[in-house]
């Protein structure tokens, strides 16, 4: 009996399936063909792990829309890099959406990378097109720096840092 029929399913349930696949092709890379070098297959396992990391952080990218009134309030929370922009746009509509529009991150949001900077300047141009406005509000420090730096890509977006409160001390 081996031990694979001893343990039966709850074995394969243990393992995740991107780490098998990585183990399988590392083994083959290194043993295949004959004389590669085991560093070169060591590196298509990172690189393998690396985009399975972006895609599940893409896909903890979450939103909720609220209305107060005349203005829609758009919740974002999750980071916003490369592997979430493309989901982060399709979410924004100026053409169904009112005048003004305010996106709020939570604190679990930063902007990450500069394809989420060319992402908040296509929403931001979008809607100026419209005659609408958009205000990305409760930027972290870090997120604000970025903007910051690539001045002459995103001037036309309109951000706010995120406000802390402090309490008095007794």
């Amino acid at each position: 009996v081996s031990i694979r029929d001893k343990l039966g399913p709850r074995f394969q349930l243990k393992v995740p399936r991107i780490d098998v696949f990585v183990i399988c092709v590392v083994t083959l890379l290194s043993n295949f063909p004959k004389g590669t070098n085991i560093a070169y297959a060591v590196g298509v396992g990172v690189a393998i792990c690396a985009i399975s990391h972006a895609w599940k952080s893409g896909q903890q990218f979450e939103w909720r829309v609220s209305y107060d009134g005349e203005k829609k309030f758009y919740d974002i929370d999750g980071p916003c890099f490369f592997a979430a922009t493309n989901r982060f746009m399709k979410v924004m509509n100026p053409d169904d959406d009112p005048a003004e529009v305010e996106v709020r991150f939570s604190e679990n949001t930063s902007l990450m990378d500069y394809t989420s900077m060319e992402a908040l300047h296509k929403i931001a141009v979008s809607y100026k097109e419209k005659g609408k406005t958009v205000v990305f509000t409760s930027l972290c420090k870090e997120s604000q720096r970025l903007i910051e730096k690539s001045a002459r890509l995103v001037g036309s977006i309109e951000y706010s840092g995120r406000t802390v409160s402090v309490q008095d001390l007794p």
